[in-house]
């Protein structure tokens, strides 16, 4: 089997099968010449060649530590998609993000409020409390344009591009839109993106890149705050801390899928499964020894 064939037809793959720009499928190809340059059995291959468990296995497992990991991940998915070995995606599937900690389920508020007020860089900590309001998603605010936002006297609606380029309504108190967006008035407010005003001077390409650069920078700063209060905490944790606020609020699931902006609901129960596994554990902490009254009561003593 020739390896250099193979890369080719990938690429091609690659390119009328997914809808990846150039410097990713660039980046997927690379990681796919180091995963055949790794591969024994290739050399003595004769003809159709196909990659076993144990060569996926033996790849991720030495790159697994590096900070790309998940490119090799992503880009073995698409490799394997591509040589119709969709059996063995699932077990690449482990490798897509590093195992972090979480944060904390029973965050107060006010502890929140203060990761997020301690944000050192000041634009960052205006996306961080546009997304605590709104809960939309880190890529959903870098990409906010003036033109997306309709002012009405006692709020403001704001338009985003959800996943799948769907489109989804945001809704803000007048009081908080000036205090979020007042210090951008003097930015372009018909064609400029909000935050980031320069990104729509950009071509698509390098547009991508730009913001894959400034979500990693976001990452890093919610990080470098929550050090700060002995935690952790990522732009998903604040959606997920304002979802849980709804609920405790007793709000309908349907409308906490609306503000999450979920194409199907079966996402959203992904909170309810939660809270029935902290009221399984409040149930099961509440049972103590079972006393049986003379009168057939049932006493449960906590």
């Amino acid at each position: 089997m020739n390896p250099e064939e193979e890369i080719s037809q990938f690429e091609e793959y690659l390119k009328t099968k997914t809808p990846l720009v150039e410097s990713t499928v660039y980046i997927y190809k690379q990681v796919v010449v180091l995963f055949l340059n790794n591969v024994n059995t290739l050399e003595s291959a004769q003809g159709e060649w196909s990659p076993t468990l144990d060569d996926v296995n033996l790849f991720l497992n030495e790159y697994s530590k590096n900070k790309w990991n998940y490119h090799y991940a992503f880009a073995l998915k698409h490799y394997l998609r591509y040589k119709g070995l969709k059996h063995l995606i699932k077990d690449v599937q482990i490798y897509k993000k590093r195992r972090r900690k979480k944060m904390k389920k029973d965050y107060e508020d006010g502890v929140v409020r203060e990761i997020l007020f301690s944000i050192d860089d000041p634009t960052f900590r205006d996306i961080a409390a546009f997304q605590y309001v709104t809960a939309c998603r880190e890529a959903e605010a870098f990409t906010l344009r003036w033109e997306d936002i309709q002012r009405m006297p006692q709020y403001a609606v704001v338009r985003l591009i959800r996943k799948g380029d769907r489109e989804g309504k945001t809704y803000i108190n007048t009081t908080t839109f000036n205090s979020i967006f007042r210090k951008y008035k003097t930015q372009n407010e018909m064609h400029g993106y909000v935050f980031f005003p320069k990104l729509a001077r950009l071509p698509p390409d390098g547009r991508a890149r730009a913001l894959r650069c400034l979500r990693s920078r976001y990452d890093r700063a919610l990080q470098r705050a929550a050090d700060k209060h002995g935690d952790v905490l990522n732009s998903h944790d604040i959606r997920r801390h304002l979802a849980n606020k709804l609920l405790d609020k007793n709000h309908n699931i349907m409308t906490v899928k609306e503000v999450l902006g979920h194409a199907s609901i079966t996402t959203t129960n992904i909170y309810l499964r939660e809270r029935q596994k902290e009221a399984k554990s409040a149930i099961l902490g509440m049972q103590g020894v079972i006393v049986h009254e003379d009168e057939g009561a049932v006493d449960v003593q906590g």
